[in-house]
């Protein structure tokens, strides 16, 4: 038992018998909301810790992604932005995770509840890979694409990069949704032709798209169509259609490499057209 909650017992123990049942009753399958809210309006102590896992209530209320029990803790004021020790490999064994952390990849009605009730969307992650980036990079899911746009809309920094170099119009770019990727530019339109550490614009991530079976990708099932408006979008934006890689590729030379043959033929028209912009020198 951790000193706190033995003090807690020592001192308080109404509050520490209520938490404690409410940890019982939070551990269950289908936990009961009503004797929830009754054991909150108690006084139940809602940082107790459970002996067995090493979770509390607000944890694990966002553990079985119940955001209606959530709810009656945050009416509490608890500390949306509170760090735990990882009890879980799954998670990486990161030793300071938040509660966001731990609900932004699965349990997204918990997500945005946090995040609409204030939690910090801006915070230190592992690698620098912030939540903007992980719902960007998972928008092929209905999902993650709604909480990438709350977050947005709730001023999320847009031109982090993670340890790759990658700023989230680099994960949305081969998430395969334009409209994610217009919000993105329309918050920076300098985001467009920035370079990860592999010297790659967005447009040239666009390629390595992190599609699986996943039945929340309904709304948009053809993937060629999904890359070729994105593609469309970086282009008319003025995506710089001659960057060069580390290994010397454009994203031409990539499309054509990947098989997206139509996306090629875009890039093509790209750059004829840059070309034909291009202001001619004097003629002798």
């Amino acid at each position: 038992m951790r000193i706190k909650d033995l003090f807690l017992k020592l001192t308080n123990p109404k509050a520490y018998q209520a938490g404690m049942e409410l940890i019982t009753e939070l551990k269950k399958d289908a936990a009961d909301a009503q004797k929830v809210k009754a054991l909150i309006d108690q006084g139940a102590a809602l940082r107790l810790t459970d002996p067995e896992s090493g979770t509390d209530a607000p944890m694990l209320a966002v553990l079985k992604d119940r955001a209606d029990l959530l709810q009656l803790m945050i009416d509490k004021k608890i500390d949306l932005n509170r760090r735990y020790a990882s009890v879980n490999a799954i998670f990486g064994n990161v030793s300071a995770n938040t509660l966001l952390d731990w609900s932004i990849a699965s349990r997204h009605a918990c997500a945005k509840m946090l995040i609409e009730c204030g939690a910090d969307i801006n915070q230190q992650r592992p690698g620098n890979y912030t939540f903007l980036m992980e719902t960007s990079y998972m928008s092929y899911n209905k999902d993650s694409l709604a909480l990438a746009h709350l977050m947005i809309a709730r001023g999320a920094t847009v031109w982090e990069r993670d340890d790759k170099g990658m700023t989230a119009l680099h994960h949305a770019a081969r998430g395969g949704h334009d409209g994610l990727v217009k919000a993105l530019l329309d918050k920076d339109a300098e985001l467009i032709n920035m370079v990860d550490k592999n010297d790659e614009t967005p447009l040239m991530t666009l390629f390595k798209h992190p599609y699986v079976a996943d039945t929340n990708y309904q709304p948009h099932l053809d993937l060629e169509k999904d890359l070729a408006k994105v593609a469309v979008l970086l282009i008319a934006r003025g995506a710089d259609l001659t960057v060069r890689n580390k290994q010397g590729k454009t994203a031409l030379d990539l499309a054509q490499a990947n098989n997206h043959n139509e996306i090629a033929v875009m890039i093509e028209a790209g750059i004829a057209a840059q070309i034909k912009k291009t202001p001619k020198g004097p003629q002798p």
